[in-house]
């Protein structure tokens, strides 16, 4: 299948490695960015991610990668003050009159409340050591661990400004209302093009395999590469459509004793 061509809505999406081309990988250049980037500087310019044990850094390892998402909360309360104030404001310059207080208020209250009672934690955790992506509910719905071989992905055509590209969801439901597919999860956060970054994530989702390209993985290689010696280097969970490499033509010369490449290529 070509996948630069995806139909949209496509559904069931294979678990299979299709492309990587150097600007769909992890580097630690791209992950201070991200991090920069998703840092409050004062009222109504970017919106945190996520704070988790006080950091609202991503975080990549050996075992996982946890991505943190958008979070409302200080949004709704810097909405929440200002609606108060132009209560205030207009309640005053009107002699009195209580509807433009009424009408400022009560929507920042809701706000404030909204601000401080939704969760706070807010994040997407690819678990590669269990092979289960974890997705953070909507509202109050708690986050869903869902085995990545039947994760619902799909890809759906974005864009800004005119210009559409394929981005890559995964659905998620809000179960106290059953309401389903209505909130979907953007996965397409460090790469171009839904497919693109779809392969990337097959590739890291597959414990068996070498962890993918990219300098932000460098120093967790080594590690990787003797957890799957001590396991006896179990072939791979998915297909592939390109090599996989090791890191050393020595770790790789040793690991296809067990299996090779050119043997789970589709």
């Amino acid at each position: 299948m070509d996948y630069t061509k995806i139909p949209i809505d496509r559904r069931n999406l294979e678990r299979i490695i299709v492309s990587h081309p150097g600007k769909s990988v992890i580097t630690k250049e791209r992950l201070l960015i991200r991090d920069e980037t998703l840092l409050d500087k004062g009222v109504f310019t970017k919106m945190p991610a996520a704070i988790k044990d006080g950091r609202t850094v991503d975080e990549i390892d050996i075992y996982q990668i946890r991505l943190n998402q958008t979070n409302f909360n200080p949004m709704l309360k810097k909405i929440g003050v200002v609606l108060f104030a132009f209560g205030i404001f207009f309640f005053f310059i009107g002699g009195g009159v209580w509807v433009p207080l009424v009408i400022g208020i009560i929507p920042a209250i809701i706000s404030l409340i909204l601000g401080y009672i939704l969760p706070k934690d807010k994040q997407i955790v690819f678990h590669r050591h269990n092979d289960i992506l974890e997705l953070h509910g909507a509202f109050f719905d708690k986050p869903h661990r869902i085995p990545f071989n039947d994760v619902p992905a799909f890809f759906a055509p974005n864009g800004t400004a005119g210009l559409f590209h394929w981005t890559l969801k995964v659905k998620r439901s809000f179960k106290p209302l059953s309401i389903k597919d209505y909130f979907p999860i953007d996965l397409d956060i460090f790469m171009e093009g839904g497919w693109q970054a779809w392969s990337y994530w097959v590739w890291y989702m597959d414990r068996n395999r070498p962890l993918p390209p990219g300098d932000a993985m460098d120093e967790f290689r080594e590690a990787d590469f003797q957890r799957r010696k001590a396991e006896g280097f179990p072939p791979p969970l998915y297909k592939s459509r390109i090599p996989t490499p090791e890191a050393t033509t020595a770790q790789q010369i040793e690991r296809e004793r067990y299996w090779r490449d050119e043997e789970y290529l589709v």
